[in-house]
């Protein structure tokens, strides 16, 4: 990882997410017969966008949250949780 920027035009997530949806067909395809596809990808790409609607309801809120913590701070304490929260069912 080089050093961290400001004014760095893209993260590692965003270069990530190029290369994983065009993926994703292949990747698949490598489970599911030709007839199965169809549904797996329906199912895929609708779920996805819940999810992004889902992020950006949550990111809404803690936005309009006017909390003393930082905006920031508030998504990676509700992603921690989230996860511990997961993690501890196991």
């Amino acid at each position: 990882m080089g050093t961290y920027s400001v004014n760095r035009k893209g993260t590692d997530a965003d270069y990530l997410s190029l290369v994983v949806g065009p993926a994703i067909p292949l990747y698949f395809s490598f489970f599911y017969t030709k007839q199965e596809m169809g549904l797996r990808m329906a199912y895929w790409f609708g779920f996805a966008a819940v999810a992004g609607a889902f992020g950006g309801l949550v990111a809404f809120g803690v936005q309009h949250a006017h909390s003393h913590i930082a905006d920031w701070r508030i998504l990676f304490i509700i992603e921690v949780l989230r996860k511990s929260l997961i993690s501890s069912k196991n």
